[in-house]
């Protein structure tokens, strides 16, 4: 049996310190492969859509609104079923309904679990953990 090829995540988010506790827990725990990014690089998002399996996009970045930049990803992504989960400290007002209008698959929010992320990405994408016993 052929292995299963990696998972590839585009993670965008502007704070660096975050951005890489979040990709080293997916690429760690998840063993997945994470294409790290903060927002201000539009260019290289565009040019990775189409090799990803998934994003997690930060709602709130300092140097982009991170729902504008999803609006501007979803034209990207129209003719793609890419999921995109959200990385937010402010859950409280979204709802499934919101979420589902806005084009995202979940949320997660902040602060999170280091141990649990690989884990809470996982069930919302309906991925197994490669690195999980059997």
């Amino acid at each position: 049996m052929a292995p299963l090829a990696t998972k590839r995540i585009l993670l965008i988010n502007d704070e660096i310190h975050l951005r890489e506790i979040v990709q080293t827990c997916l690429e760690t725990l998840g063993g997945w492969q994470v294409i790290a990014t903060s927002s201000a690089q539009p260019d290289l998002q565009t040019a990775q859509l189409s090799d990803v399996d998934a994003i997690i996009l930060d709602v709130v970045a300092t140097e982009v609104d991170g729902l504008g930049l999803l609006r501007r990803l979803q034209l990207d992504l129209r003719d793609q079923s890419i999921p995109v989960i959200l990385l937010t400290a402010k859950t409280y007002w979204m709802t499934a309904e919101q979420l589902s209008r806005w084009g995202v698959v979940g949320a997660i929010a902040k602060p999170f679990n280091s141990l649990l992320l690989a884990k809470q990405v996982s069930s919302i994408l309906g991925w197994s953990l490669p690195n999980a016993p059997s």
